[in-house]
């Protein structure tokens, strides 16, 4: 998953200014290690006949990562917990991907990716700070649908949604938000106008926005003549 970062003169100038993700970003990190401790996302794999996916961690210990008290939650968090706003996730589509992947086209998405978030928006809800207390009995959740991924990454960083949903890769670079412009005062900083666009120079995801610890991995497949003589060989591709 992907979140906005939050803003810095310095490091990351384009980030959110009137919002903070801090807290948002610490409890999906330890909701989304809860599930892989609990073998949750394996039981989906198996459910779902996912055969091209494996587990990854990064973020995987034998308790919940800290997180803040409810009270104490700061930005996004806090207004979802205090104030019961629905926390908002950025996809792409709504796409029907098969009954292994993700049916996106239904009222209820089924498939491996829908019900991965939804068993860590489950585990975000059960989260404690120190004192004890749990977050939620129930958070409300809603996917926005976006037709690319630069108007997705546009809401991301003007704080329109939360967060991306499990499925976004990372390795894919981010090359701005693709506002319309008549020169570089038009555009966010670090982007340049270049032929009426909003541009920032091609750049991987995970060096530019907050990613989560990691929700799953595939394996690059490449198809090849018979007699190629090319010997198979294993690729891996991050999943957030």
């Amino acid at each position: 998953m992907i979140v906005a970062p939050g803003y810095n003169e310095f490091s990351t100038p384009y980030g959110l200014k009137n919002q903070s993700s801090n807290d948002l970003f610490d409890a999906l990190n330890a909701a989304i290690a809860d599930v892989q401790r609990d073998d949750g996302d394996e039981t989906l794999l198996a459910n779902t006949n996912r055969t091209d996916s494996s587990r990854v961690f990064t973020c995987h210990q034998d308790s919940q990562l800290p997180v803040a008290n409810k009270s104490e939650t700061t930005g996004f968090l806090r207004d979802i917990l205090l104030n019961n706003a629905t926390l908002l996730i950025g996809g792409l589509g709504p796409f029907d991907w098969g009954t292994h992947d993700g049916n996106y086209n239904l009222t209820v998405p089924i498939g491996f990716y829908p019900n991965l978030l939804d068993i860590i928006i489950e585990k975000l809800a059960d989260l404690k700070g120190l004192d004890g207390i749990d977050y939620s009995e129930k958070i409300n959740f809603k996917r926005i649908y976006y037709s690319n991924d630069t108007l997705l990454f546009r809401d991301l960083l003007d704080g329109k949604i939360h967060a991306t949903d499990v499925y976004m890769l990372i390795e894919a670079p981010y090359n701005g938000t693709g506002e319309a412009c008549s020169n570089d005062t038009y555009c966010r900083a670090r982007e340049s106008c270049i032929e009426g666009v909003c541009t920032h120079p091609r750049r991987p995801r995970s060096l530019h926005f907050r990613t989560t610890c990691a929700t799953a991995s595939r394996d690059t497949k490449f198809i090849t003549k018979k007699d190629s003589q090319i010997y198979r060989t294993s690729v891996r591709k991050n999943e957030y």
